[in-house]
């Protein structure tokens, strides 16, 4: 029988080490099995190929949502413009040229349709510090902002100051949240 839902935030992951047997079968069993999900936080897709080299890819499809903030590597990049999927793109374009015998202009209009990423390795490196992407089990590719729970009013009395945000000062990350 399950208990409550256990959340485990496991920040900077990659500096648990390599072959970490334990957290890669509780992406694949826990949370069906005992009601637990687990939260890694990455730098970039390296780390976790760094982390499990044959079976990276179905640790990231056991993820019921993945986020992306800031990829700076291209590998990440690549990886995040291929998982955004497809979308299709129309063009137009307009010809005019001066037949030579009558002098009158000919016009041609064209249009083309072709496929391409949702999001270009160059364009998943420019979210700004303030957005992410975010992929969500069953639904369409999402970019969104963030917004720290500081600074959402329902938040508002059920958390302690944060240090590395000053409340008059700015504080050490306060240029962020602008």
């Amino acid at each position: 029988m399950k208990g409550k839902p256990v959340l485990v935030i496991v920040d900077e992951m990659a500096q648990l080490g390599p072959h970490m047997k334990i957290l890669e079968n509780c992406m694949g069993m826990a949370a069906g099995a005992a009601g637990i999900q687990l939260w890694c936080v990455l730098q970039d897709i390296s780390q976790l190929r760094g982390m499990f080299p044959n079976t990276w890819e179905t640790f990231i499809q056991n993820c019921g949502v993945t986020m992306w903030f800031g990829a700076r590597d291209q590998s990440t990049r690549e990886y995040v413009s291929k998982l955004s999927g497809t979308t299709e793109v129309l063009t137009r374009s307009r010809s005019i040229s001066i037949d030579r015998n009558t002098g009158e202009p000919n016009i041609n209009d064209s249009a083309s349709q072709y496929g391409r990423p949702l999001l270009l390795p160059h364009e998943v490196g420019e979210i700004a510090p303030d957005e992410m992407i975010a992929f969500v089990e069953g639904r369409l590719t999402v970019r969104a902002k963030r917004k720290p729970y500081f600074l959402l009013p329902e938040f508002r009395g059920k958390y302690r100051d944060n240090p590395y945000v000053g409340k008059r000062s700015g504080g050490l990350l306060s240029w962020l949240f602008k």
